[in-house]
């Protein structure tokens, strides 16, 4: 062979090795921006369920706590509590019992997603409840009771044995306005149907993608696309589960340097809007 015609194929060689070198550099940077695009369109979109979340529950704890606050609910506590108006039997009147338990009844008409109301007295037990057959329950062991009657509260999720429902609680003091004693603790059961329609929007997730939300211990607590019968039940132990719950107990330490009200937010903040995970799409293969 001509020393010309090597010259010229060892050229076009080095050229093919080149432009195949080259072909590959670009189509790995390609690829990255593409998962990088990919994955910053997941998490916008995990970001919007987040805000609606948070949303979600801010609303449902101001309405929890302004009903908690009407004078016919503290009246009824007080003549409890100090025992006047009562009839031979200890029971409120009929009258000022029928108004308390019409109020409760309308509140949970009111909303969507409440699924029952009911009051505790200062020792736990329910002692008005838009269930009747729950009156005289104790509670003094819940959460809801412990919590509750310190500051609004939201339970995490759980089912409801009252109403076998899916459920979260959000619970508050009801305070005496001049003595600030505990007259009683306001309890609302909310049903997570109302979570569940925020989370199983599909918008902007593509084919593969979910959006779910898991509770502190990392079980899923809203469905997921691909799996059934998870509530409580499917663990999620990857990578952004575990680093968005060493975030909770991060935030969780400092919130303590933060106010009461302040530190209430942070908490429903964390637990509720960081633990979405964000699967691959289908763009990143």
């Amino acid at each position: 062979m001509k020393i010309a015609n090597r010259i010229t194929l060892s050229y076009l060689v080095v050229t093919a090795i080149l432009a195949s070198v080259a072909l590959y550099i670009v189509s790995l940077i390609v690829s990255d921006h593409l998962r990088k695009d990919v994955f910053a369109h997941l998490a916008t979109a995990a970001q919007s369920r987040a805000n609606h979340v948070v949303y979600f529950l801010e609303e449902h704890r101001r309405t929890v706590e302004l009903l908690a606050s009407d004078a016919l609910l503290k009246d009824v506590l007080r003549t409890i509590i100090g025992n006047t108006d009562l009839d031979s039997a200890g029971h409120i009147r009929v009258t000022l019992a029928e108004m308390a338990s019409a109020e409760l009844k309308e509140a949970l008409e009111a909303e969507e997603h409440f699924s029952a109301v009911f009051v505790l007295n200062p020792d736990g037990k329910i002692i008005m409840s838009t269930e009747e057959n729950h009156i005289g329950l104790d509670r003094s062991a819940d959460d809801c009771f412990l919590e509750g009657r310190k500051r609004t509260y939201i339970k995490d999720a759980y089912y409801s044995e009252m109403n076998k429902k899916e459920s979260i609680a959000v619970a508050t003091p009801v305070l005496d306005d001049k003595e600030k004693r505990l007259l009683g603790v306001f309890v609302v059961q909310i049903e997570l149907t109302g979570l569940y329609t925020i989370t199983v929007d599909r918008t902007g997730l593509g084919e593969t993608g979910e959006t779910y939300l898991i509770n502190k211990d990392g079980y899923m607590i809203t469905p997921s696309r691909f799996r059934e019968d998870t509530f409580l039940k499917e663990k999620v132990d990857s990578e952004n589960s575990r680093e968005c719950r060493r975030d909770l107990e991060e935030y969780g330490s400092r919130a303590r340097e933060l106010d009461e009200r302040e530190k209430q937010e942070e908490d429903i903040r964390i637990f509720w809007t960081d633990p979405h995970e964000l699967h691959r799409s289908e763009g990143c293969n």
